[in-house]
């Protein structure tokens, strides 16, 4: 019950300092608004010389429009407005302030002498501007960055006592950048805020807190020590005991001995924050699990830099006398570049509470704690050769000029980028050994793709490359399946995870490795039970995602080796390379194979298509007593259709037209097979029927279950003019009489190849002068345009029935000109063949 008490007390005091900061940082940026628009002096850097006076260390001439003109080391001694009131040195000294163009009357003393001179306020340098621009929005980022982050975590868990560490001292931090951190411009503000001064004065004994809630965050975070959870009293009055002196300290001493309760004070946060370090430290170090360690690294290396850069700089300006006398650019360099540094601190503690992305955010801290490390260093190396050119041009020399000095700085800012990117080499080869083996290991494993000559081979390599470059136990490779539309491991078998799953759209939308401890303990992304027991049964650790040209290709699943340090953050981002360099060598070999899969298809229905024109009939035999054309047109796709036209004894003609079943090389192997087994059982002599019959027999022997044949086959005997013909399975063909009737030929039996032994039945009719036999595959029939509606049986023969008189090859042009004209811009899908046979005139020749 306390402790939710306690939760909603500190629940509430956030909210409150986030009004209150809000309204304040208002305030400031309307003071910083306002003091852009006031002047002032760009010279009088000041340092106090003795009581009532100050020495100029720095002046600008044009601050000085009249003669005389004070020197650097001159003493000052009062400064008047132009109506002679004077201006305290206290406020002078804060603000340097008077409006643009105002002239100020200067008295000082130089070599001995008392002198006096006029001074003009120009406007705000854009130096200043930028440094106090920058300071103000620093201050405010950092301090609604805590406050945020602190309330964050509390609305998330309200009754973890971690969070309530954490609350605390980001609370106290954002209070830090209030109390502690102030630009001075009060009096520039448009608007006052009611009771501020002691609102203040009340914060900054919570502000002096911020060591001892440092402190105990670390006792706390990322879960409670078990000392702590035993004698929590005795603990907590430990942490926080400094502070209840320090208050009671300032607020019953005397203002004498104040100064000494600052010191305490001092020591006592410095021992705090430096005590919270070296726990964070041990906590790191003993870590029982990978998720915790990455945690304590997060913030180890997001707040240390941080904080490490404001104890110096508030140090420096502890120090009597210290800070004033630093060069002016360090004044303004340095206090931004350590609010810079501690502008991470709440992103890490977000982060690193959230349980989410931590090694991706601790590398990127690390690599930009190197970066910048080297390249200050560098640049205070350059900064001090070009200062000592410099004395040594002026005191040795007696050189006053600056062009040997220009040349210097111009030779060096040339180097720079150069010595800088050396150094990092070095720093890295040094420090970061591991970072060079991995550069290694990528730099062999991409000389190794161009070598490789399938898909199969490079998910190989690059699991070997894992396995014994990195000390991963197990890589698998999840892919996606683009012809079964799933997922599928490199051996054919299935893999637990749909398109829209969790996993996938995590892996699809970020596009970065995904530790299975993060994935389950922040909730940001589900895994359903059976994605669940797949990665426990395997042990995987780490999902690895594979992508190429915006296109998710998969995932590598990798487990560790037992017992085995934690992934590190140079590890993470060099599997992601490597991940990425094998997803684009896989797209690349898949796209090889698909043009080599593609050539040998073209070769092979290249080959198919020859197969059917050599074993179709390139001149028609004597036809006694019939007149007979063909037509025959090939679809893009090889199919199977065939036709045949036979001169057998006595001057009968054979007629057979046939469909077999499926496209490519298989069917054109059939086509052949069936014109063989034709042409060799008609030789004999037998009854159409048997002929059929053995057909069907030799077929059903040589083609799979599922293949078949359609087949019609007709005998014209010229001197009874008798037709016999075997229907198995064809859609029938026409006989058109002269008077416009018609009959369908579907006398026979099932397709060929299906039943084995099978009789069929034969007809026979006589036919007289005239009569058309019209026969056609399903190709003419079914032959369908952009609506999907096909042309049709009767469509065929209305083509025939506008003109029977005209040639057969001019009735078989309209027939095809007609579905040409019918189907439009789509192409036939399958072959175009139509067989026309007219019955002469008795005592005709024919062909």
């Amino acid at each position: 019950m306390l402790r939710r008490i306690f939760g909603r007390l500190v629940l509430a005091l956030g909210i409150a300092l986030l009004l209150f900061q809000l309204a304040y940082h208002a305030r400031e940026f309307s003071a910083y608004a306002g003091w852009q628009r006031s002047g002032g002096l760009r010279s009088l850097v000041l340092s106090p010389r003795e009581a009532g006076a100050w020495v100029l260390t720095e002046v600008d001439p044009a601050d000085f429009p009249l003669s005389p003109r004070p020197t650097r080391g001159d003493t000052l001694l009062s400064v008047r407005r132009t109506g002679g009131e004077r201006i305290p040195f206290g406020e002078w000294l804060a603000l340097h302030v008077a409006p643009a163009g105002e002239r100020l009357a200067l008295e000082y003393r130089h070599a001995g002498a008392v002198l006096e001179t006029e001074a003009l306020c120009r406007p705000r340098s854009l130096d200043r501007q930028l440094f106090l621009g920058s300071y103000q929005m620093l201050r405010f980022l950092i301090g609604i960055g805590y406050l945020l982050v602190g309330l964050w975590a509390l609305l998330r868990r309200p009754h973890s006592g971690g969070v309530r560490a954490l609350a605390l001292f980001c609370f106290a931090m954002a209070t830090f950048m209030v109390v502690s951190v102030r630009l001075g411009l009060d009096k520039f503000a448009i608007f006052a805020l009611p009771g501020l001064p002691g609102l203040l004065r009340g914060l900054s004994y919570f502000d002096i807190a911020f060591g001892a809630f440092w402190l105990n965050l670390q006792l706390y975070f990322p879960r409670p020590l078990t000392w702590v959870r035993r004698h929590p009293l005795p603990v907590h009055l430990l942490i926080y005991a400094p502070q209840i002196l320090i208050v009671a300290a300032s607020t019953l001493l005397p203002p004498a001995q104040q100064e000494a309760v600052t010191v305490f004070a001092m020591v006592a946060i410095s021992l705090q924050v430096a005590g919270g370090f070296v726990l964070l430290g041990w906590r790191r170090a003993l870590a029982s699990n990978f998720l915790e360690r990455r945690q304590l690294s997060l913030v180890f290396y997001g707040s240390g830099l941080g904080l490490t850069a404001l104890f110096v700089i508030v140090v420096l300006h502890i120090i009597p006398g210290f800070w004033i006398t630093l060069p002016e650019t360090l004044q303004l360099i340095l206090p931004l570049l350590s609010f810079l540094a501690l502008l991470i601190s709440p992103i890490s503690f977000a982060y690193a509470f959230g349980r989410y992305r931590l090694l991706e955010v601790e590398g990127r801290l690390r690599r930009g704690t190197r970066y910048v490390l080297v390249t200050a260093g560098l640049l205070l190396v350059f900064f001090l050769v070009i200062l000592g050119v410099s004395e040594l041009m002026l005191s040795a020399l007696s050189i006053r000029s600056r062009t040997p000095t220009l040349f210097v700085a111009l030779v060096f800012a040339i180097a720079f980028t150069p010595v800088q990117r050396r150094v990092q080499a070095l720093v890295e080869g040094r420090f970061y050994p591991e970072r060079r083996r991995l550069r290694d290991l990528l730099t062999d494993f991409q000389a190794a793709m161009g070598a490789l000559p399938d898909r199969r081979a490079l998910w190989a390599r690059l699991r070997e490359t894992l396995v014994h470059g990195l000390g991963i136990r197990e890589v698998t490779a999840v892919l996606w399946d683009e012809t079964a539309r799933r997922f599928r491991l490199p051996d054919g078998s299935p893999a637990p995870f749909e398109p829209g799953s969790g996993l996938i759209a995590a892996l699809q939308g970020e596009r970065r490795p995904l530790p299975l401890d993060e994935v389950a303990a922040s909730g940001r992304v589900f895994l359903d039970t059976v994605e669940v027991a797949w990665a426990l049964e395997r042990k995987v650790d780490l999902f690895l995602p594979v992508a190429a040209r915006e296109r998710l290709l998969g995932f590598l699943a990798l487990s560790f080796e037992e017992g085995r340090l934690d992934v590190g953050a140079e590890s993470l981002v060099m599997l992601g390379t490597l991940a990425g360099q094998a997803a684009l060598e896989s797209e690349n070999l898949r796209l090889l194979e698909e043009t080599y899969d593609k050539r040998r298809l073209e070769e092979q229905l290249a080959m198919a298509r020859r197969v059917q024109e050599n074993f179709l009939p390139a001149t028609l035999p004597p036809t006694p007593g019939l007149e007979v054309a063909t037509r025959f047109v090939p679809s893009l796709e090889v199919a199977g259709d065939y036709y045949d036209v036979l001169a057998l004894q006595d001057g009968r003609t054979l007629l057979a037209v046939g469909d077999v079943s499926g496209k490519g090389a298989g069917a054109a192997m059939i086509m052949a097979n069936l014109q063989a087994s034709l042409r060799s059982t008609a030789r004999l002599g037998a009854p159409l029927a048997e002929m059929v019959s053995g057909i069907n027999d030799i077929i059903h022997q040589n083609t799979r279950p599922e293949q078949f044949v359609t087949f019609f086959a007709a005998v014209f005997d010229p001197a009874s003019r008798r037709l016999r013909y075997v229907n198995a399975g064809h859609n029938p063909p026409r006989l058109l009489a002269p008077d416009g009737s018609c009959r369908l030929l579907g006398v026979g039996g099932p397709l060929l190849g299906v039943f084995p032994g099978r009789h069929y039945e034969e007809d026979a009719l006589d036919l007289v002068s005239g009569e058309l036999l019209l026969a056609f595959t399903d190709g003419v029939s079914e032959a369908a345009n952009e609506a999907d509606e096909e042309f049709g049986e009767e469509s065929v023969v209305a083509v025939l029935d506008r003109d029977r008189s005209r040639s057969l090859e001019r009735l078989l042009a309209d027939v095809e000109r007609s579905v040409s004209a019918f189907c439009g811009a789509r192409s036939l899908g399958d072959d175009f063949t139509l067989l026309l046979a007219r019955v002469r005139p008795p005592g005709e020749d024919g062909r």
